[in-house]
């Protein structure tokens, strides 16, 4: 947790503070790192929504193909300033790692703070499934 983390902001203007949370499962056997991101149109280019990252294409697909997805959008869009990925797979320090903006609360509520918790289990099982270490 992190309270009153600056918000990106153009240089010479005021940028905002956000409450940054961010809640991990650690010792989560896997061989490629992978992300689910949250893109937004920039100018109307681009496209706004969901989307899959991994360095390797079968790993990707097969992320989606488990909707993957499905388990982050009970929590809503990141907000706007936030650029992180919210749900993350680091191969190397074996981490599962769920981050956002927690708005005005330093900290989730115990029922939201489960609900992530059990998030980050059923993606774990996920992982497990389709990145084998």
């Amino acid at each position: 947790m992190t309270p009153g983390r600056n918000m990106y902001s153009p240089a010479g203007s005021s940028g905002g503070k956000y409450n940054y949370f961010e809640v991990a499962l650690a010792d989560i056997g896997g061989k490629r790192d992978w992300s689910v991101t949250f893109d937004r149109k920039i100018l109307g280019i681009g496209q706004t929504g969901w989307r899959v990252k991994s360095d390797d294409p079968s790993v990707e697909a097969s992320l989606q193909a488990a909707d993957v997805i499905s388990l982050l959008t009970p929590f809503g869009e990141p907000a706007g300033h936030f650029n992180l990925a919210p749900l993350d797979y680091n191969h190397r320090e074996r981490l599962l790692c769920f981050r956002y903006d927690n708005g005005a609360q330093w900290a989730p509520t115990p029922q939201s703070f489960a609900a992530q918790l059990d998030m980050l289990v059923r993606a774990a099982e996920i992982n497990e499934r389709v990145n084998p270490a």
